[in-house]
């Protein structure tokens, strides 16, 4: 099982609906088994929701918590996001 996260710099995507903008912190996989409940429910520990994706390879830009983070509060959110174990 993997989960694939890179950091990404502010500003570097465009949101799916211009009518709220909003700006991916980190792009992530899921491994391909990992279940929708899973994932739903890792990205509701760590206060993240999808804002695009996914990408031809298949990753899912996500934003990171409800205002805006340091980077080091970034850093650790993408940090456990790295370590779950989601999938098989």
């Amino acid at each position: 099982a993997a989960t694939i996260v890179t950091l990404l710099r502010p500003g570097a995507t465009k949101p799916a609906d211009t009518s709220a903008p909003m700006t991916a912190d980190a792009r992530v996989g899921f491994a391909p088994e990992a279940k929708m409940a899973e994932i739903s429910a890792l990205l509701e520990a760590q206060g993240a929701r999808i804002v695009g994706g996914p990408s031809p390879a298949g990753l899912y830009e996500l934003k990171l918590g409800a205002r805006p983070l340091s980077k080091a509060e970034t850093a650790a959110a993408v940090k456990a996001l790295a370590a779950s174990p989601i999938g098989t």
